[in-house]
């Protein structure tokens, strides 16, 4: 048995470690340059287990819901403006097509503009959620949070994202600055090899999946 999910979750409590000690809030950079190298040998890594974790995870949505239709955007690989690498990663799953069957696409992570729901597969030092993501702005926040949330089981619950930084979440979970971001999710904080991992995430998506077919964007 692989268990790559948990290699996944060895290297995002070392890239946690490695910025609480390294990086400068104040400053806004690390101590040293090598500090700065070995936060992006630790997030590099962090991208290598996603990789070898994006098919899997596809194979276990493939099959309901119309998951044959999710495709997967690429990775933001870039620092922050700051210089500061990210300690997480995530995997989101969108509807390539809407309800008419026009192209959906996935706007890049630090442009504007309205943007498809996605179910997201989310990998922090704290653990691992699964469960649909979306972005919106104040105004719209209220009307789209409560739609969702009466779509889905009670047990996903909105794990309200930071739009300010991962620092400021208990989970580390943070999307676009200034934004207002929904996280209808599970959360584990422990699997015991990948069998077990990608079991709950057939189990997540079996529940969701009809929400996000429903609501695409």
């Amino acid at each position: 048995m692989t268990n790559t999910i948990n290699e996944m979750a060895y290297l995002c409590s070392s890239a946690d470690r490695h910025d609480r000690r390294f990086w400068n809030g104040n400053a806004k950079s690390y101590r040293r340059v090598e500090d700065s190298a070995e936060a992006k040998v630790l997030f590099d890594q962090i991208l290598a287990c996603r990789e070898a974790l994006r098919e899997p995870i596809l194979s276990t949505v493939r099959n309901d819901h119309d998951g044959h239709l999710l495709t997967v955007p690429e990775p933001n690989r870039e620092p922050l403006k700051s210089g500061r690498h990210r300690i997480n990663t995530w995997i989101d799953m969108h509807y390539s097509i809407n309800q008419d069957g026009d192209p959906l696409e996935f706007k890049k992570y630090n442009r504007a503009g309205a943007r498809p729901n996605t179910f997201r597969v989310w990998f922090t030092s704290a653990g691992v959620g699964q469960g649909i993501f979306s972005s919106t702005n104040r105004d719209d926040h209220p009307s789209r949070l409560s739609l969702l949330s009466a779509s889905v089981p009670a047990r996903f619950i909105d794990r309200e994202p930071s739009n300010s930084g991962w620092d400021n979440h208990p989970l580390g979970l943070a999307g676009i600055n200034g934004a207002k971001h929904i996280y209808l999710a599970d959360w584990r904080n422990q699997f015991e090899n990948d069998d077990d991992f990608l079991m709950v995430v057939t189990d997540c998506w079996l529940n969701l999946g009809e929400t996000l077919k429903t609501n695409r964007v």
